[in-house]
């Protein structure tokens, strides 16, 4: 990874100076086989808060850099020549301008490493320039935690990184980013793949934990925990474990399969607190509760426009997101104009759901869609669905609030066919035309 010549901007408070600020070193901390000093300036006075002076500094800086700047080692010197202690809060620590590129899967893991030796990297920008795969099994460490979250702007620019493996672990915020935080951000990258297994908590394919903004991200593989962490919230998403009050998650989506025994646990986000929207999931959900095609528990968060579909999810009813037919999903004209089918979204009308435009037609929506006969329309009374044959017709079950209409006489093969659509706590509400046509050797026995 390289980073290009910049000047930015680093932000301390010194406190304790007995008799007034005289200078501020900074040092940068590189490896062993490199040494060296930041020039500094000081732009700003001290002021005087109460008994005690306090200086807030702002540091402008210009560095070369040829490889990774690690940290800071930074004393203050008041007017008497003595040294006296700094104390440096990450969340004061600002970047203008530096950037760097990942090339490689070593790049990669050096990413993350350094993020999780207490580089934030707010406000840098992180650029991956190839498709990476992660060789090995059991191969990857998650980037950030809760102490030390990611706060840089992460653009995948539309490649993908595949084979990532986090097997039979008990630890908690796991996925490619283990928690991003409020300034951080993830977008135009797709995750293939992926496996993860264990026994944590705040775990999803791109972030266990988002209070960022996720945008334009896709993920594909599975997810398997088998703790019910006695019976406690255990947010785990296909693509995010849980979307803090601060996170947004848009124009992306999840076709994961997520297999636990615990609480809160969805195909796209476990547990939702922020903003969803444009975005949907695939993949099959199994929990003990809390669960959701798309998001198993939402607390005040905000939905919009987002979908999950009751027959590739296996979870009967959740009122959060929009439930439709996968059908539905193929067409272009159920989307409402949030969805932005000219620079961010394409789909092939009754063959795929929404592909991000940077990444191509991925063959995980086709393998997912594969055995699901679509059928035409979106389920609304202008534009019903159209039911051609008897699979069509049994999938009327998902979707107990649209409008259908038979287009020829179905025989329903074989004996103790049927399951009725809807009963006393979930009736048909929907609208059945049978245009005329005949439904034969229907069999409910011996129930």
């Amino acid at each position: 990874m390289s980073f290009n010549s910049d000047t930015f901007v680093l932000t301390i408070n010194v406190i304790d100076i007995n008799s007034g600020l005289k200078k501020v070193t900074v040092e940068k901390q590189t490896s062993k086989e490199e040494k060296g000093d930041i020039t500094t300036e000081i732009v700003k006075e001290y002021t005087y808060n109460g008994t005690r002076k306090q200086q807030k500094i702002e540091l402008k800086l210009s560095v070369q850099y040829q490889e990774y700047l690690r940290g800071y080692k930074i004393t203050a010197t008041d007017a008497d020549e003595k040294n006296n202690y700094t104390v440096v809060e990450k969340n004061d620590i600002q970047f203008q301008g530096r950037e760097y590129t990942i090339r490689t899967e070593s790049e990669l893991k050096k990413f993350a490493s350094d993020v999780n030796s207490g580089e934030t990297l707010k406000g840098v920008s992180v650029t991956l320039e190839n498709n990476i795969v992660i060789g090995g099994s059991n191969n990857w460490t998650p980037v950030g935690n809760s102490s030390k979250p990611f706060k840089g702007n992460f653009n995948g620019n539309g490649h993908t990184i595949s084979n990532m493996q986090v097997l039979n672990k008990s630890d908690n915020y796991i996925g490619l980013f283990g928690y991003v935080g409020e300034e951080g951000s993830v977008e135009n990258v797709k995750l293939s793949d992926c496996r993860i297994t264990g026994t944590g908590t705040y775990i999803g394919g791109i972030a266990g934990y988002n209070n960022g903004t996720i945008n334009k991200v896709c993920a594909s593989g599975s997810i398997t925990n088998t703790d019910t962490h006695q019976g406690l919230d255990t947010p785990i998403g296909g693509l995010i474990g849980t979307n803090g009050s601060n996170g947004t998650v848009k124009n992306s989506y999840s076709i994961v399969k997520v297999e636990t025994v615990g609480k809160c646990i969805g195909g796209l986000i476990g547990y939702n607190w922020g903003t969803v929207e444009t975005s949907y999931a695939l993949g099959k959900v199994t929990g003990n509760s809390y669960l959701g095609g798309l998001i198993g528990k939402n607390s005040s968060g905000t939905i919009i426009d987002s979908y999950w579909t009751k027959e590739l999810s296996s979870i009967e009813q959740n009122s959060n997101g929009t439930t439709v037919l996968v059908s539905a999903l193929t067409q272009k004209v159920m989307y409402p104009n949030t969805w932005d089918f000219d620079s961010v979204w394409e789909i092939q009308e009754g063959r795929t759901t929404p592909y991000l435009k940077e990444m191509g037609n991925p063959s995980e929506i086709t393998n997912a869609l594969n055995g699901y006969t679509l059928m035409e329309g979106i389920g609304t009374k202008e534009n019903p669905y159209k039911i051609k044959t008897e699979k069509q017709l049994k999938s009327m079950i998902y979707e107990l609030n649209s409008s259908y209409i038979l287009e020829n006489n179905i025989t329903i093969g074989g004996s103790d066919n049927w399951t009725p659509v809807g009963n006393s706590s979930k009736p048909f509400k929907g609208n059945f035309n049978g245009n005329g046509h005949t439904i034969s050797n229907m069999q409910v026995l011996n129930k």
